[in-house]
């Protein structure tokens, strides 16, 4: 909180729905107008135009908010929401046991960020035991380009991002709340920790119940793995 400051705005402000319960929960900007969420409802303003948006919720945190491919993408109240324009759809429901499993007041604490085609956020303990779904520290991400989506499991809990270019080539880096800075996707550690990796397939079936087959060999194609 700042406390014994003033702030001279004159006319250059404008209200967003007073009265309604509900507060802004960040800024952002998509198809050149401001978009101002709050918890509940989504409003664009642009050529001095306020408008509410066909949102079906807002955003409970505005760290969730990326811009990628022309939407934004945002979390809501019950998923991660793909904003393009114009229209809000809920993108999730393929994962819902994972949403259902994000702790309620997680949701504004989210933070995100993006790598190439994927949206990353972070959700913090992930737990589901109606769905034997287990995970801390849980980074979603969700492959705009694919529409799919996969989890990590971090040694540390990111609360903020920030891209920083390096020799043309953009590097993303976190801090937590200990205060500390990562540099993600380098290396094969969380910092000291080492990251373990776990293959999970579906049953194969190389000849019928009657033989024994040993197989010497597996081939495995993984993003970022190694080992």
């Amino acid at each position: 909180a700042t406390t014994g400051s003033s702030f001279w705005v004159g006319d250059n402000w404008f209200d967003v729905n007073t009265d309604d319960g509900d507060f802004i929960t960040g800024l952002s900007e998509n198809s050149n107008r401001l978009l101002i969420p709050k918890q509940d409802s989504l409003y664009r303003y642009g050529d001095g135009v306020l408008s509410q948006c066909r949102a079906l919720t807002g955003t409970t945190s505005g760290r969730s908010m990326v811009n990628l491919w022309g939407y934004t993408l945002h979390f809501g109240r019950d998923g991660l929401y793909r904003f393009d324009g114009v229209n809000d759809e809920l993108i999730t429901n393929s994962i819902k046991p994972y949403i259902d499993g994000i702790t309620g007041s997680y949701f504004t604490e989210i933070a995100a960020t993006f790598k190439n085609n994927h949206y990353l956020a972070v959700l913090g303990d992930i737990t589901n035991s109606d769905e034997d779904i287990s995970i801390t520290n849980a980074m979603l991400d969700y492959d705009i380009s694919q529409n799919n989506f996969h989890f990590y499991s971090l040694a540390h809990t990111p609360k903020v991002f920030t891209g920083f270019i390096e020799n043309g080539i953009r590097n993303l880096y976190f801090g937590t709340d200990s205060a500390k800075v990562f540099r993600m996707f380098s290396g094969n550690a969380d910092g000291t920790t080492p990251i373990p990796v776990v293959i999970v397939t579906k049953q194969y079936f190389p000849s019928g119940p009657e033989y024994i087959n040993t197989f010497e060999k597996i081939l495995v194609f993984s993003q970022k793995g190694m080992g």
